[in-house]
């Protein structure tokens, strides 16, 4: 919708002040069966330098994590963890929802949901 309120902003403002308004439209074919993964990498890939007083340190690539608070941040994440679910496996059950992680269990037994909760389920994500 914020496209098109912009492209119709325009078009209203070019007549106001009696202006021509010209446009060309390009639908890219098959866009995002051809995006080149390498690029996209290479795109996502965080640098950093340490400033200590007027002196920069030299540039050191970041390995893991995601920038926190950026567009993709939480698209990227959920590619990451989203198959954790997958993991769980009966009796237990698992839900996901962003970055919160329910595991919960059911039984007459204390001990049982106690058991599958803290054995299987530590050693289900450790595992990852």
């Amino acid at each position: 919708m914020d496209n098109l309120i912009s492209i119709k902003t325009e078009i209203e403002n070019a007549f106001e002040h009696k202006q021509i308004l010209e446009m060309i439209s390009f639908d890219i074919t098959k866009a995002y069966d051809s995006v080149w993964r390498h690029r996209i990498l290479t795109l996502l890939k965080r640098q950093f330098q340490v400033k200590v007083s007027h002196t920069l340190s030299k540039t050191f690539s970041q390995e893991n994590g995601i920038p926190q608070g950026s567009s993709l941040a939480v698209t990227l994440f959920l590619l990451a963890i989203n198959d954790i679910v997958e993991t769980i496996k009966v009796p237990l059950k698992a839900n996901l929802f962003a970055d919160d992680l329910n595991i919960f269990c059911r039984s007459n037994n204390l001990k049982t949901v106690q058991e599958f909760l803290i054995q299987i389920s530590a050693n289900s994500l450790t595992d990852r």
